[in-house]
């Protein structure tokens, strides 16, 4: 869980996804900034669920 938006940038990278989306003609450059900057102002929360999967290969004889 992320609470900080300043911790989620670090670990997701949402400026720099926002301002690839921008790049890219998804977003204006206006609307991905005002996204971040909501972000920061508000109060945040975030969660990211992984799996984690781990195999063993039996020995073949």
């Amino acid at each position: 869980m992320l609470r900080q938006a300043e911790e989620a940038d670090r670990i997701l990278g949402l400026q720099r996804n926002a301002q690839r989306a921008a790049e890219a003609g998804y977003v204006s450059a206006r609307a991905a900034q005002l996204w971040l900057d909501g972000l920061a102002e508000a109060p945040f929360f975030a969660a990211v669920t992984s799996y984690v999967v781990v195999a063993d290969l039996p020995e073949q004889h």
